[in-house]
């Protein structure tokens, strides 16, 4: 038998209703060209910043994005090898 907290529900239905999210850069994985290039696509840095970005992984990329663009992030970064997570902001 699961025991429920009364604050379960609202974190649940939060998560539902969030519009707007942190992309964090979570691992580069073996293919850090390919995720430094799409870093660069995504946030405008040139070569040199976008490659001390990447390094820094575990580390946020977008902060607010709203739901269609930390999915596209975190797709074309998850294509490019790197594991994104993304934090719904209450």
């Amino acid at each position: 038998m699961s025991v429920r907290s009364p604050g379960d529900g609202a974190r649940a239905a939060a998560v539902v209703r969030a519009e707007l999210f942190d992309v964090v850069l979570a691992e580069v994985g073996s293919r850090k060209i390919q995720v430094i290039k799409v870093v660069r696509e995504i946030t405008g840095l040139d070569l040199a910043a976008a490659k001390k970005l990447v390094e820094r992984a575990p580390t946020p990329l977008l902060h607010r994005a709203d739901r269609g663009t930390a999915e596209r992030v975190r797709v074309a970064l998850g294509q490019a090898g790197a594991r994104v997570g993304i934090t719904p902001l209450g």
